[in-house]
């Protein structure tokens, strides 16, 4: 998993390919898959320290990693799938409409 850079076009050979630059991250934290029943997924992000480079067409969805903060340790975060507009009824203000 990772996350992208930057999306560009090569020259692969005599085909031209759509590639993608990923800062990947580290594996989940074993202990908290596993006793969550492999529901929470909480990686190290590794910054500019592991790159790789993957075919768009490998990229099977896009998820959100949101800071992870319960561990204690810096650079934490857990996946969230299906992240969208709907946050922003957890996070906005309500207003309460009168009919006049």
């Amino acid at each position: 998993m990772g996350e992208a850079q930057y999306y560009f076009q090569a020259r692969v050979g005599v085909v031209t390919r759509a590639l993608a630059l990923l800062s990947v991250y580290s594996a989940p934290d074993e202990e908290l898959l596993n006793k969550s029943f492999e529901t929470v997924w909480v990686s190290t992000y590794l910054g500019n320290t592991n790159f790789r480079v993957i075919d768009v067409k490998d990229i099977i969805s896009v998820v959100a990693m949101v800071p992870f903060e319960q561990t204690g340790q810096h650079g934490q975060f857990f996946m969230v799938e299906k992240f969208g507009l709907e946050v922003g009824q957890v996070a906005g203000s309500e207003e309460l409409v009168t009919n006049e």
